[in-house]
């Protein structure tokens, strides 16, 4: 036996498709290969063409140097950098209310989380003064007052 460093395991970097016996690369945004579905959706396109805009960048730059924690996990009493802008109410691929929303800085855990509220028809706002629940028809009324 060697003295010296202990030699630490490491974590496998799961870069192959999880397709049984499959030995292609794994897609970024998946754990398969494009072979076996992990390639990008239609609504997945949808998407990064209004992401992939130089107006976001800039937008998401300032909400991020305006609120660099993640407001949820302050609510929580944790400090957790933010790594997302948050659309309050869910855009669906629609310009208007990608462009006109309340939003929020979210770590990517608690994104996630915001997800699964959104599939319930829940939109968290978190604040310092608590969270808003928001529903669908909360945006109309609000939206005026958004710009």
């Amino acid at each position: 036996m060697a003295w010296g460093c202990p030699v630490m395991p490491t974590a496998p970097l799961n870069t192959e498709c999880k397709e049984y016996r499959c030995r292609n690369p794994k897609t970024q945004r998946s754990a398969y290969c494009s072979e076996h579905g992990g390639g990008m959706t239609e609504v997945g396109k949808a998407n990064s063409k209004l992401y992939n805009q130089q107006a976001w960048d800039k937008m998401r730059a300032r909400q991020l140097s305006k609120q660099p924690l993640c407001a949820r996990c302050q609510h929580e009493g944790k400090i957790t950098a933010a790594s997302t802008v948050d659309h309050v109410f869910p855009h669906r691929r629609d310009t208007a209310k990608f462009k006109v929303n309340l939003f929020q800085s979210l770590c990517t855990g608690c994104h996630t989380l915001k997800g699964q509220d959104e599939r319930k028809g829940i939109y968290n706002h978190y604040t310092a003064h608590g969270i808003t629940q928001y529903s669908d028809d909360d945006y109309v009324r609000l939206s005026g007052m958004m710009y």
